[in-house]
Order: C-alpha cells, then structure tokens, then sequence
C-alpha cells in the first residue's frame, strides 16, 4: 500500500454547541475531523485512526468519506463515542467533558496503514505519551497538536488547562501546533520567544502557534512569520 501523505491520530468527538446560552448545533468535531478536511483540500491523501462507540452515527462521517479520507482504521468501541459541550459568550469557550471513548494503545499502531506526516491530536487525553512516541517512530514527519494532554478535567466534565511538558515525545515532534495559551503552559513562561526556544531545544523544527482573531505564527528556530485570519464571506 503506497503511503498516505498524513495519517491523523485522535477521538473524533459530537460537538454540542451553545451560543450565548442557546443550542445551535450539532456537529463531528475534533482534530480527527477538521486536520483530515483541511489536508485533504490541500490535495493531500489522508488517513484517520481515530475510536467511537457502537452507536455512532454513521452519517456524521459522510462529508468525509465523500473526500476520499481513509477511514479503516476507526475501530467501533464498547465506551460510547466522545462528547463535548461546547459554550461560547463573550469571546470566550467552555468545554464540558460528556462522555469518553476508549484510549489508544500501541496495539492500535496499524501495520499496513503507512504515512509520510503523522499528525497526534489528541482531545481529551485518549493518547498516552508513551502511546504517541510509538506512533512517531514511524514518521518521517512528526506532528502534534498537545491540546488532549494539557487539559485537566473535573468529575464534573469541565475543563481546565494545566500544566505538561513531555521532552521525550517533543523529541520525536518536527512540527508543533498550539494556541498561546497552551505554549504558555506548556513552558511556563508568557515570553513567546523564550518559550519557543525552550521547544526548539527539545528538536521541533516549525511551530505554528494560533492567536484567534489575530491569526497564526509560524516560526523556526531563525524565522518567524504572522498570518493574518481568514475573513469568511457572509
């Protein structure tokens, strides 16, 4: 089997969305969902490995399968898929944890399925960082988006970020995604450039650092770049 140019490893999750104290929608979400969309309309060939439960609804993964996105390694689980409310006011967002599917373990590490760019995007901490420095061993290209082992949540289901730094697994990482905040926690440090230099130490190569409305950063270790955000047609 020739290899796919991006393998994205992470839950899919059900997105119920609350604006200002309403429900609105519905919808698949997840790193799973919306780095395999964005890859593919970039002309790459994508491949998910990703874990819900037997009562998932097939038809969420339609828009997908109609990209052409490999999805043979979604396993069914007996937990049920991952759920996540997700309220926004103010310019701000909640997450509620509401349900949980089943972690991931390096049995899930396909032996057939091969990619040039494998992207680790875990949500809710379903990946251990053991778990993902199997699955980067692999890699040409390694690639993280460390949002699932920086949040903390209560037995109530809501999140919180906290602290987390993994040098072994940064090691394995050539391309790191994160928003301000997350770097922030991360490095212990609100000193952008100090922070960066810490991750680059670890031997990432390129960070991508997303700042909302403001748009993104990418920076190496010698260059650093602003991207202003998209401004969506109404």
């Amino acid at each position: 089997m020739e290899p796919f140019d991006i393998i994205v490893v992470g839950h899919f999750s059900i997105d119920h969305i609350e604006i200002a104290g309403q429900r609105s929608q519905t919808r698949l979400g997840g790193p799973a969902t919306y780095t395999s969309l964005a890859a593919e309309n970039l002309g790459a060939k994508v491949a998910v490995i990703s874990k819900v439960g037997r009562g998932f609804p097939q038809a969420l993964l339609h828009n997908l399968v109609n990209k052409g996105i490999d999805l043979s390694e979604v396993k069914k689980s007996a937990k049920p898929t991952t759920e996540l409310l997700l309220t926004y006011a103010d310019d701000e967002r909640e997450i509620r944890l509401l349900k949980k599917c089943d972690k991931f373990t390096e049995n899930d590490l396909p032996t057939l399925v091969k990619g040039k760019i494998i992207h680790i995007a875990p949500i809710v901490g379903e990946i251990e960082p053991s778990t993902a420095v199997a699955f980067l061993e692999r890699r040409e290209i390694g690639s993280l988006d460390p949002q699932g082992f920086l949040r903390n949540f209560s037995q109530f289901g809501n999140m919180k970020l906290k602290r987390w730094f993994d040098q072994e697994l940064l090691s394995k990482v050539d391309i790191l995604k994160c928003s301000r905040e997350e770097l922030k926690m991360m490095t212990g440090t609100t000193d952008v450039r100090r922070s960066l230099k810490r991750i680059y130490e670890c031997g990432v190569k390129v960070t991508i650092l997303t700042l909302g409305v403001r748009g993104a950063i990418c920076a190496t270790s010698s260059e650093f770049f602003h991207a202003p955000a998209y401004n969506p047609e109404n």
